[in-house]
Parts: structure tokens; C-alpha cells; sequence
């Protein structure tokens, strides 16, 4: 079955059409190299709404460390006494 299927994404490569995902997280062929899942979502740009979800979750992430933060001086301050 994945021999078939290289073989078939393969045919699409040598016709030309590039903009192929493959989605194992590796393959045994070089062609594939550079177009797994995987890295292929590292590469892309993301959307507007994509950067837009990331710069928000990252703001809540920041406000989060710093309240945690805040609670673990108090903590090592009681624990000081």
C-alpha cells in the first residue's frame, strides 16, 4: 500500500505538481524530503486568523507565566519565614 501510493505521489512530482503534503512523518524516498507533514506546517505562512489565534494565545501564555510567577514569590517568601 505505501509503496503504491509513493508511487503515485511520485507520478504527480515528475508531471510537475509540487504542492504535495505527505503526511507520514518520513519516507525511505528523497523525493518526499522537505514535503511531510511535519515540515511542511513549519514552512507555510499562516493565515490572518492563523497569526491572529497564535499572537493571543501567546499574550494569554505570557500572562499566565507571569502570574505564576507572582503566586511562587509568595510561596518561597512563606517558606522563608
Amino acid at each position: 500500500m505505501n509503496y503504491t501510493l509513493d508511487q503515485f505521489l511520485k507520478y504527480f512530482i515528475e508531471i510537475g505538481i509540487d504542492k504535495i503534503i505527505y503526511i507520514k512523518r518520513q519516507s525511505q524516498s528523497i523525493i518526499f524530503e522537505g514535503k511531510t507533514l511535519y515540515i511542511t506546517s513549519k514552512e507555510e505562512l499562516k493565515t490572518k486568523s492563523e497569526g491572529y489565534r497564535l499572537v493571543i494565545t501567546y499574550k494569554i501564555l505570557k500572562a499566565e507565566e507571569k502570574s505564576i510567577k507572582k503566586r511562587l514569590g509568595l510561596l518561597y517568601n512563606i517558606q522563608k519565614r
